[in-house]
């Protein structure tokens, strides 16, 4: 039950984080506008707050996943930018409707509202890439980049597009107020791809063993590097990086299977599937690795008053799992434990 409190607790801070701050800057212009415009522009300030709000929802934030789980996140963050992208298009739209040389229909647009068209572009190549990634054939890595960088120009023209437009930014407590969320916005960005990966590169982790399962699957032992290595609850996940620095956007979530007992050991056991996976196979020992965690929700510690568990995997599903297991063997915890196993073939 208190999960579930902090779970709405969170959702009601996001809502009022994309709520509040059209509702000020919306509040009493100078120059009142007709309807139709004024609901543009209410469309438009909502949506640059759902879209920003991204910002937030991708940095990683413990706390803010702890209580759901950061998949949860991710589906959250996925449907908000929808949303925001549906209002933005709506805004458009209607600024195309009421004024279309404004909007650029006819004649070459203002460099603020070329701005707008600009982000409006990239939001929709944000969207259809994330949506239709593999029909498109994006590598990861490649999509990742594009992503980010996409999001950064996008809302970097989205913010000179609202500034410049200033009807509603008409009072200097709305600047501040528009200026705030900004910054805001641009330092979440600078936790994300700079902080974090400073964070993650001062606790390194060295392979210790890279040794072959069944039908590609690969367990693979790291050990901390000067430190004491990582707390973690059986069942949970982390971010792993190999042979590049953490500033290269090219970590990969993988399930720890290893026993939450030895924080100074980290297990995870991989099957080839994409090209990053592969390569997990030719890992050598003494290799520099490193890992951002842990994240996730599926636990058995989250369920301390249990009578006994009972697991449903499939292939490499088994992973997270097997961390429960080894934990709750390492424990010597006595309560009865039932395990459903599947997979398409006997040898795998």
């Amino acid at each position: 039950m208190h999960r579930h409190l902090r779970a709405t607790a969170w959702l009601a801070a996001l809502l009022a984080a994309a709520a509040v701050p059209p509702a000020i800057l919306l509040a009493s212009p100078a120059r009142p506008a007709a309807p139709p415009w004024a609901f543009a522009m209410a469309l438009g300030y909502a949506g640059i707050a759902f879209i920003g709000l991204q910002f937030l929802l991708t940095a990683r934030f413990k706390t803010l996943a702890a209580p759901i789980g950061i998949d949860l996140v991710y589906y959250f963050h996925r449907y908000l930018a929808l949303g925001g992208f549906l209002l933005v298009t709506l805004h458009a739209a209607i600024v195309a409707w009421r004024q279309p040389a404004l909007a650029g229909l006819g004649a070459w647009p203002e460099a603020h509202v070329l701005a707008g068209i600009v982000a409006w572009l990239l939001y929709g190549v944000l969207v259809a890439s994330s949506l239709w990634r593999l029909p498109f054939r994006l590598h990861y890595d490649a999509w990742r980049k594009l992503h980010a960088a996409a999001a950064v120009v996008a809302f970097g023209a989205t913010g000179w597009h609202a500034w410049a437009s200033g009807r509603y930014l008409d009072a200097p407590e709305k600047r501040l107020v528009f200026l705030f969320a900004i910054l805001a916005w641009l330092a979440l960005l600078v936790w994300v791809r700079v902080v974090r990966p400073a964070l993650v590169a001062r606790r390194p982790w060295r392979v210790d063993s890279v040794r072959p399962e069944v039908d590609r699957v690969w367990s693979v032992a790291l050990s901390p590097v000067g430190h004491p290595g990582l707390a973690f609850e059986p069942g949970q996940f982390a971010w792993v990086t190999v042979r590049v620095s953490p500033w290269a956007m090219r970590e990969h979530p993988f399930s720890i299977a290893s026993s939450a007992e030895h924080p100074d050991r980290l297990e995870f056991t991989v099957k080839e599937r994409g090209d990053f996976t592969r390569a997990v196979g030719r890992l050598e020992s003494g290799e520099r690795v490193y890992v951002d965690a842990p994240y996730g929700a599926f636990s058995v510690d989250r369920h301390g008053d249990a009578a006994g568990f009972v697991f449903v995997a499939g292939g490499i599903g088994i992973a997270p799992i097997l961390s429960c297991l080894r934990t709750l063997a390492d424990r010597g915890d006595p309560r009865p434990v039932v395990l459903y196993y599947a997979n398409d073939t006997l040898e795998r």
